[in-house]
């Protein structure tokens, strides 16, 4: 969280993880310091991971991507 606060106003960070409760972990922590993010996991429909690949590319708001480890493998 560190890092992320230190640079997300001019980095985008990309977090994988194979275990969805980590990311629900870190998702806790990234509200509880004010960043904004989005999520590309199977619980989200597949037009709404869509939406959010093409938001995270195009939006300043948005810093960090929050991935399944086995949509990483796919080159997202």
């Amino acid at each position: 969280m560190p890092q992320i606060r230190q640079y997300s106003n001019r980095e985008k960070f990309l977090i994988f993880s194979r275990s969805p409760l980590t990311l629900a972990y870190v998702a806790e922590g990234l509200e509880l310091i004010g960043t904004k993010y989005l999520q590309f996991t199977t619980r989200i429909s597949r037009e709404q991971r869509q939406h959010n690949i093409v938001t995270f590319e195009s939006s300043d708001l948005y810093r960090v991507f929050l991935m399944e480890l086995q949509h990483g493998a796919r080159g997202l």
